[in-house]
Order: C-alpha cells, then structure tokens, then sequence
C-alpha cells in the first residue's frame, strides 16, 4: 500500500494547533492578569456637623484598578479613585453606608460596608480636668494606691510627683516580691477626649497602663479602655502598644496583633490617648490615630461613668515579666488633660 509521507513541519503545526484548542490562547500562567482583592477595608468614621469624612481602600491586583463608590448602594458621582471624601456631614447623614467597588479586567470586588456617624455633639477646647504635677499629688484629685493589685504591693512611696513629672516605680524585689504602684482619680467621667504626656519604662518585663475603669463602688459595669506598653517590645525605633475595651461578663475586644509605634516610647515623652464618644473610641499617639472602635460592631458600649487610672505592675505569660531582680522600673507622667464631650 502506497503511503504520503508528512513532513516534520506539518506535523508540528498540527500539534500546535492541537494544544491551542485544548488550552485556549488567553494564557492561564504567571501572566494572567489578577483580579483585584481588597487588603484593607473602609473603615467606619465618625465626624461632627459640618466636618467631612474620608473612607479609604486599599487593594491589589492587576493594574489598571477602577474603583467606583457607592451609598447605600446608590453610586456616587464622581468617586472613582482609592479615596473618597464626603461634603460636609449634615445631621440627616448618619448612618449612611459607604462601599467601593474594585475592577479591572480580570474581574471585580465589593468592601465591605463603612459607616458615616454624626455627631451632635463635640470636643470642648477647654479641659474639665487636668495636672501638671508641678508639686506633690494633689490628694483632692488623686486616690494613690496602697492595696495588693495583680499580685504586687502598690504603696505611695513608690507613686510621687518630683520635678513637675509624675514617677510611678515597679520592683521586683529578690526578697519583697512585687513591689508595685497604681493611680486613680477621685472624680469619674464619661464621654470626652484623655490626653497624657506619657514616657513608659525602658525595662523589659513591667507593664506600663492608662486606662478607664468602672469600679461603682464595687458593683460597677466594669467597663474598661486600655492603653498598655509592651516593654518587651521596646528596642531602637520600635515599640508596640495593646488597646483594648473590656466589660463585667461580655466579650473583650483586644488589638492582636498589637500596635506597631514605629519609635521606642521610653526614648521621651509622647502624647497617647483616646477619644471616648456616644458612637465610637479613637486611640491615638501624637495626635495620629492608631486604632478606632465602633459600638455598633462590638458587643460592649461605652455608657456607664468611670475612673481613670494608671499602673505598673507585672507578669509572666503576655508580659514576659518579671523584670530583672531589685531594678526601679520607672513609667513618668508629664501631664494629663481630659476635654469633654458637648452636646
């Protein structure tokens, strides 16, 4: 039987035409183009009448990203870019909810939704209260700590303004034990803004705290806001911080991981705080606000009067303490002012 020969070159292109029609032309390799993902979400904010409000996203993917904004899945007119900022709030704006949607050709994604609150009130510019500790603790607005608390003996000789700086000392003393300090405020306080000039021990292994706290008599809420130094983490630029809100018999909120400072807080003062409103709380350093809590994402709200306090204490564990053996562990206070909240 006589037989056509084929060539090398027909049979090739027969096989590449083969693996084209299986595989498609469109390429399913390292160059496919990726479609977008959301890294970061909006975040809810909270502004006053007549302040704007920006919600921002960050996302990957693919270039080239669009993004479109919507509220209450309505577009808006001309939000087409990472970043959005909202007209000047009006009373009738709370509660509206901002999302984005991500594209570009390979696909598209939604964030998820963020909140506008607005507020009717505001931060007065006027302290309420406020101590420069220019002499010794002034007794009227102070209640220094002389009680065992996490496993230390707090006492005033380790709790004292000298040179106008508040000094609270830690010891792990080799015969004593813990040998600790606490502070708190005589009055309590509600909505408003705490701000304190604050420099945190540069010892690893003690806990450094400003915190609100209700004790009411003992039968308080115990709600609780928290900033707590992580000395552990101290080191040449570098420094973490823990925030959290805490309830009597609800579930706590915890920063984890904890806030990266980008400094070392016990190389100097610093101003850290939190802003305490009817819908949310702001945590900030240096007047950038590191951390937000939205009530209505949470199981606890802020709504019962409170102390607030500030220690020094330690533990194994989360702390990684206790720090070495009969070395004062020093956390000074320049300055504390609270601001309140005005309707």
């Amino acid at each position: 039987m006589e037989r056509t020969p084929v060539s090398v070159r027909s049979a090739s292109w027969s096989l590449l035409l083969l693996v084209l029609g299986t595989f498609g032309c469109s390429g399913g390799g390292e160059g496919s183009p990726q479609a977008p993902e959301i890294a970061t979400q909006p975040v809810s904010q909270s502004v006053a009448v007549g302040q704007s409000a920006t919600f921002r996203v960050v996302a990957t993917g693919s270039a080239p990203l669009s993004y479109r904004w919507t509220r209450d899945g309505a577009d808006v007119d001309g939000a087409t870019s990472a970043s959005y900022t909202t007209p000047a709030a009006q009373p009738a704006d709370h509660g509206a909810g901002f999302q984005v949607v991500v594209s570009n050709p390979a696909g598209s994604v939604t964030s998820e939704r963020a909140t506008l609150m607005v507020r009717s009130g505001h931060i007065s510019p006027t302290p309420a209260f406020e101590d420069d500790f220019d002499g010794p603790v002034d007794a009227g607005k102070w209640q220094v700590a002389s009680w065992v608390e996490h496993g230390g003996q707090t006492g005033p000789e380790r709790c004292y303004a000298e040179d106008g700086v508040l000094n609270m000392i830690f010891i792990h003393d080799s015969t004593e034990g813990f040998l600790s300090s606490a502070i708190q405020t005589r009055d309590s306080f509600l909505y408003g803004r705490w701000e304190a000039s604050l420099k945190p021990s540069s010892i690893p292994g003690v806990l450094n705290s400003l915190y609100t706290i209700d004790w009411g008599d003992g039968s308080g809420t115990r709600q609780e806001i928290d900033i707590e130094f992580l000395t552990f983490a101290f080191g040449p630029g570098r420094g973490k911080v823990h925030f959290a809100v805490h309830a009597e018999g609800l579930p706590s909120t915890d920063t984890n991981p904890d806030i990266e400072l980008g400094f070392n807080p016990s190389d100097a003062f610093h101003v850290f705080g939190f802003e305490i409103t009817p819908e949310r709380i702001d945590w900030f350093a240096d007047g950038v606000v590191l951390h937000s809590y939205v009530y209505a994402e949470h199981e606890i709200t802020i709504d019962a009067p409170y102390q607030l306090k500030l220690n020094s204490w330690s533990m194994q564990d989360w702390i990684q303490g206790p720090p070495v053996a009969d070395t004062p562990c020093v956390y000074q206070i320049d300055w504390i002012r609270f601001y309140p909240w005005v309707e």
